[in-house]
């Protein structure tokens, strides 16, 4: 079952906000159903993602994802998942910087005390604006544990459901 998670406005302006879109995206589908489980003590959803545009054409990839710390001690996601972005095959690089000021890198390092829950959102340099997204997150002291794998599809603004 295919789902929209996040629809996009494209703009044409020069000075692009942001958040905008390149104008042959127009919003990111699941494309894969593994999208929650469980790994070692901690609950985790992949929930979605979106497109923020940067500078000299370039664009990022922000994967949104919930952590449940059902553990005893407080955890950080950074120092705690292991997370990696693929587009055809290859490895994104992790951004950064960027202009997005949505974007909040210091929940990646805030503490998830134990008995709560963390939102955060995992960034990517894309290679480009075409090709799907796979996600992937596994412990990073035990990856033999299992992973959770979401693939992402970039969506054309000329393609209907």
């Amino acid at each position: 079952c295919v789902g929209m998670l996040a629809a996009f406005t494209a703009c044409s302006d020069k000075n692009q906000d942001p958040t905008d879109t390149p104008s042959s995206v127009s919003s990111v589908v699941s494309v894969a159903p593994s999208s929650e489980g469980t790994l070692g003590k901690y609950d985790v959803s992949i929930l979605g993602a979106r497109i923020s545009s940067e500078a000299e054409g370039k664009y990022n990839f922000f994967i949104t994802v919930k952590v449940v710390n059902n553990g005893t001690e407080p955890i950080t996601f950074q120092d705690t998942f292991n997370t990696m972005g693929y587009q055809d095959g290859s490895l994104l690089s992790a951004m950064e910087t960027t202009k997005d000021t949505t974007f909040d890198p210091a929940l990646l390092t805030q503490e998830i005390a134990a008995g709560s829950e963390l939102q955060v959102e995992v960034p990517f340099e894309m290679i480009n604006q075409t090709s799907n997204v796979k996600f992937e997150i596994s412990l990073l002291t035990s990856p033999e544990n299992g992973k959770l794998v979401k693939e992402f599809a970039l969506k054309s603004g000329t393609e209907k459901n």
